[in-house]
């Protein structure tokens, strides 16, 4: 029995499977940081423009803009926090600039707004479409213009707090493409009617009317503008029709009647999250290729050709290769390994059976999709990911001959999921049809929350954004020779006051390296003429005040790169503490009182500036203020007490907890954060009940003066959110699943990774890493055309960063591609040789 169980297993592996590939260029993939926003700025989405600028959105309504010269200027291009509702996974996802953008001088943003008659961000909503005019350099607040939800019932529907708006992105023709989810819950199956546990649910019916007032099924009806691609004119927010734009195709279901109405600005239904959108060039409009988050099944990449306008992509009632959701049913299988079946729903099944009929008769495949296990249905998927999260295609000409177009309309898309760090590449032929010959290569691992990657048209690089406020570069460096980078300048902490107690301060270099492995020097001057060459020194101040601490490297080749961070001698920061249990479990419904408490030693109880937070950490990744919180916003004084209705806001059926924050902030600025775990407590439910320990498991390669430490080989049965802490062995620490560590000597040291999991588990490995001498920098003697050519693409990227008051290592985590790993131990690079030491934990 067990051999025929055996070779099934190998059978199902032969005829499903994608096939995986390593990355040919395994170690010539650099990530350039640009800039780091910090942990709480939450990016969601970039636009580059043709004058060299980068607009960076984030998720609670502040536009940023990194300069031509690669710095953040100071204040937001636009702020739209008074308007833009960020709870939950709401906020601003989506920014595009107007195609002859700044001479034409808009940008258009889509996200949830702010019923601002009321303080509770978790109320029902709607999504619109927003345009912004530039003047002066910034975005005008005055000059908003809504093209989608002028008014309220006819944007896209915020029934719960996550599938609200997706993303925006212009057409072949001018015309102006929008994306928006169902709006409905994610936590559980969601057909329209009451949940017990949110109180919200009873206002979608008045809000959008009863017939839209139907869950996920939204999706299924032309009478909204829930689960929907839609496209319209940007100048006025209407469809295209025959009647207003005789030279383009039409909208599939536009009313020349009624040219704004939610048919006639559908351009395709059925789908549940189209978080991201690329466009490809081709006939009319142009192809679009959408990033689709899914359930508990698969991950979604579609692709809707002109010729599949008005297509019904099926949810929620088939998924992936045309499976009928397991919720919606009454099969026996769980969709993944840990999932228990959700429970069965009559409505839902007789819901779905009236629309089954026609979705399989027109059903047609995602393109491409995943899972986040091997197994989904009885089939070996190969690729494991938690929420598609971004694609782009590349278009340059610097990254290998094998990622660009080609003769034959093959292209290279990347793609990246959110929850497994991951950016992997496919290729699709002129048809759109995705390539098995090629396989699924696997580009880069470890590299953050990505929430969005997409392509620069000046340089043709593909970069992308973190949750944790990251915006980098992937750099082809096979023979570069240029700027080392420069990591996150965490020194903590960053504010004291030296009358109270001594003001010496660690600060640490990690997260620096040089592409190229060369050996590395360091410069740091603390701003009170005292230096040191260490490569994370120690610092003790000894006057009050304010000192800008600058470190500079600068590599065997003679490039240098140059970071700054603020230090303050002057004030403490201010304590808090959360009074009670720090991790406990609690019923549905339950209301709970959680008291908070401050202290600061400078600032006035009063003046102590004080706000909620609440998070939902689900599986590998979290969702941020996704309960009511009626009190969300800013209160002041010592002492601060938060009344909620807990809810387990996710299905009983799923592994989930609650975190709840408490932030302080002094007069001087400096905050700090308190935190409680909370555990819905669902007993028989073998994914609370249970939990294993993570594994730790990490391996150390040294590139030049720095070594990468990788922990992402650490594993977990649960799939949990994870938390890594890295004990260096030479009296400092560091924080991330990936960094780099730079030692002052050669010498054998003894690294400790702990990995912790939301249930507090933890795993812990330790073992002798040896470091030794760079090798020396042997220039490489070229013509004097390729020597100029070499000097001015290393110039090209020479960067300063830009300072940074972030004390987070996480918060600007680097990552190197996966070549450096086990599998080489010599890697050569076009100008050198560097020697590697590797070690596998």
């Amino acid at each position: 029995m067990l051999k025929t169980i055996i070779s099934l297993a190998i059978c199902m592996v032969a005829v499903f499977a994608y096939n995986i590939v390593p990355n040919q260029d395994a170690g010539d993939f650099t990530i350039f940081p640009l800039i780091n926003l910090g942990a709480s700025s939450f990016p969601t989405t970039m636009a580059f423009s043709p004058d060299g600028r980068i607009f960076i959105a984030q998720k609670c309504g502040e536009v940023r803009v990194i300069d031509a010269q690669g710095n953040l200027e100071e204040e937001p291009w636009i702020n739209l926090n008074y308007t833009v509702n960020c709870s939950g996974d709401k906020g601003l996802t989506a920014l595009v600039l107007h195609p002859d953008f700044p001479t034409v001088p808009y940008v258009y943003t889509m996200f949830p707004i702010w019923q601002n008659d009321s303080h509770d961000l978790n109320r029902v909503t709607q999504g619109v479409l927003a345009r912004y005019t530039e003047v002066n350099g910034k975005g005008s607040v005055a000059s908003e213009f809504l093209l989608i939800g002028k008014t309220n019932g006819t944007g896209t529907p915020s029934c719960h707090n996550s599938h609200v708006t997706g993303d925006i992105v212009f057409a072949n023709d001018g015309t102006l493409f929008a994306s928006a989810g169902e709006g409905s819950h994610w936590d559980a199956v969601d057909d329209g009617e009451i949940f017990p546990f949110d109180p919200h649910d009873w206002e979608c019916a008045p809000f959008f009317g009863a017939d839209v007032a139907i869950g996920s099924f939204r999706a299924q009806h032309l009478n909204n503008l829930g689960g929907k691609v839609m496209r319209i004119d940007p100048a006025t927010g209407n469809g295209i029709g025959s009647d207003n734009f005789p030279n383009l195709m039409a909208n599939p279901f536009y009313n020349a009647s009624n040219p704004g109405g939610f048919a006639s600005v559908i351009w395709s239904f059925g789908h549940r999250n189209p978080w991201k959108l690329a466009l490809r060039p081709s006939t009319g409009p142009g192809t679009l290729y959408i990033a689709e988050v899914g359930a508990k099944d698969y991950e979604e990449i579609n692709v809707v050709t002109p010729a599949l306008a008005g297509h019904n992509w099926g949810w929620p009632c088939l998924t992936g290769d045309k499976h009928l959701q397991p919720w919606f049913t009454n099969t026996s299988v769980p969709t993944e390994y840990f999932v228990p079946i959700y429970p069965t729903n009559q409505h839902t099944i007789d819901t779905c059976n009236g629309f089954l009929p026609d979705l399989l008769a027109n059903s047609i495949e995602p393109m491409f999709f995943y899972s986040r296990s091997n197994y989904v249905y009885g089939k070996f998927i190969g690729v494991i990911g938690n929420c598609a999260s971004g694609l782009s295609f590349y278009n340059g000409s610097d990254y290998p001959a094998a990622y660009r177009p080609q003769a034959d309309g093959t292209r290279t898309l990347f793609i990246s999921d959110f929850g497994n760090q991951w950016i992997k590449t496919i290729r699709v032929d002129a048809n759109d049809q995705y390539l098995d010959s090629y396989g699924v290569q696997d580009f880069l691992e470890n590299v953050g929350t990505i929430l969005q990657v997409k392509t620069s048209p000046a340089n043709g690089d593909i970069y992308y954004i973190t949750e944790e406020g990251e915006v980098n570069r992937i750099r082809y460096t096979a023979g570069y020779v240029g700027a080392p980078i420069i990591g996150n300048l965490g020194a903590s902490p960053q504010t004291v006051n030296i009358a109270n107690h001594p003001a010496t301060i660690q600060f640490s270099s990690d997260g620096s390296f040089d592409p190229a492995g060369l050996a590395l020097n360091f410069s740091w001057n603390f701003g009170d003429n005292s230096f040191s060459t260490q490569p994370n020194p120690s610092h003790t101040y000894t006057t009050a005040g304010t000192f800008k601490v600058t470190l500079t490297l600068t590599n065997a080749a003679g490039y240098s790169a140059t970071s700054s961070v603020t230090v303050a001698t002057n004030n403490d920061a201010p304590q808090a503490f959360i009074a009670g249990e720090q991790w406990f479990n609690f019923n549905m419904g339950e209301q709970i009182t959680l008291n908070a408490n401050f202290q600061d030693s400078e600032t006035p109880a009063a003046n102590l500036q004080w706000s909620w937070e609440y998070r939902i950490v689900h599986n590998n990744h979290y969702h941020p203020e996704v309960i009511t919180v009626p009190s969300i916003g800013l209160g002041t004084g010592a002492t601060t007490s938060d009344t909620e209705t807990y809810s387990s806001i996710i299905s009983q059926y799923e592994r989930n907890m609650l975190e709840v924050y408490v932030t302080v902030t002094d007069a001087a600025g400096a905050s700090t954060r308190a935190m409680v775990r909370a555990v819905p407590n669902y007993p028989g439910n073998s994914n609370v009940d249970t939990n294993a320990a993570p594994v730790a498991k990490f391996a150390a390669t040294q590139t030049g003066s720095a070594v990468y430490f990788d922990g992402g080989q650490t594993t977990d049965a649960d799939q949990d959110y994870l938390n890594y802490v890295w004990q260096w062995g030479d009296g400092t620490n560091g924080t991330g699943q990936v960094n780099y560590h730079t030692y002052a000597e050669p010498g054998q040291y003894t690294v400790t990774l702990t990995a912790t999991d939301p249930w507090l588990a933890t795993s812990s490995t330790t073992s002798q890493v040896n470091v030794v001498t760079p090798a020396a920098y042997v220039p490489k003697t070229t013509s004097s055309a390729a020597a100029a050519a070499s000097t001015t693409a290393a110039n090209a990227n020479t960067h300063t960063n830009a300072d940074s008051t972030s004390g987070d290592p996480a918060a600007t985590r680097l990552t190197k591609a996966s070549g450096f790993s086990a599998a080489s131990a010599t890697h050569v690079f076009g100008l050198l040789t560097v020697a590697a030491v590797v070690l596998m934990v």
